[in-house]
């Protein structure tokens, strides 16, 4: 049935602008997850849908495109050139080596590494009977945006913020910090703690802040529908 409603979406989607041939387009996608033994990992909640739509949009309006999906919950397009990976270090390694190999006009930055690793890995699964309780020491994972600024310094960055229940005062001035913390040029910020939106849903809101602190708010939407506002927005201020 998924594949079945993406042809429908591709064959509808060719038909649409084509804004986007001759440009090259790398997109992230998905969690990344940290081993705490060869069973248990830190991880979040990212399904990776809404990297994998934007993927499916730009490749529909012609871009040469690239998706690094991490271990979510979405199946990749099958038209659509994807890598796996599995760790935040996988991620980093993978965004480099594109960057390195390509050069992309564009970049969307709509994976969800893991922020934390655990700094020993045990071998063997951690046998409960004989630890009923762990203390587990945690390191911070490589930034990925601040790797993608740093090798690709010329790319158009869309970079995404999450953040949990806030005002949506707060959420657009986090989103405006990592504009200059990160150097991004679009930064699209999401409140997971609302229904609908984010992480698992089919469904996202979007507030797109730029680097004059000028904000559009993309409404509660499918996924698609929220990608295609989304590339507009970029497209539209990669010609600007």
């Amino acid at each position: 049935t998924e594949k079945i409603i993406r042809s429908i979406i591709a064959r509808f989607a060719t038909s649409q602008s084509r804004d986007l041939e001759g440009r090259r387009v790398l997109v992230t996608a998905g969690p990344t997850i940290e081993h705490i033994d060869p069973v248990r990992v830190v991880t979040n909640r990212s399904s990776g849908k809404m990297g994998v739509a934007l993927a499916e949009e730009v490749a529909s309006r012609g871009a040469d495109t690239t998706l690094i999906l991490g271990p979510g919950t979405v199946n990749p397009p099958s038209s659509v050139k994807t890598i796996r990976v599995e760790s935040t270090s996988e991620l980093l390694e993978a965004v480099l080596g594109e960057l390195k190999q390509t050069t992309p006009d564009l970049v969307f930055a709509a994976g969800a590494p893991t922020d934390y690793r655990p700094v020993t890995v045990a071998p063997k699964k951690i046998k409960t009977r004989e630890k009923p309780q762990i203390n587990l020491e945690l390191r911070a994972t490589p930034k990925i945006l601040e790797e993608i600024r740093r090798a690709s310094p010329k790319t158009f960055l869309v970079a995404f913020k999450t953040e949990h229940k806030v005002s949506n005062e707060e959420l657009i001035d986090e989103a405006f910090k990592i504009i200059h913390e990160k150097n991004a040029d679009l930064v699209a910020a999401n409140d997971v703690g609302l229904e609908g939106v984010g992480f698992q849903a089919d469904t996202n809101e979007l507030y797109v802040v730029d680097g004059r602190k000028k904000v559009v708010h993309i409404p509660l939407a499918e996924k698609r529908e929220v990608a295609r506002q989304l590339v507009d927005l970029a497209v539209k201020r990669m010609r600007d």
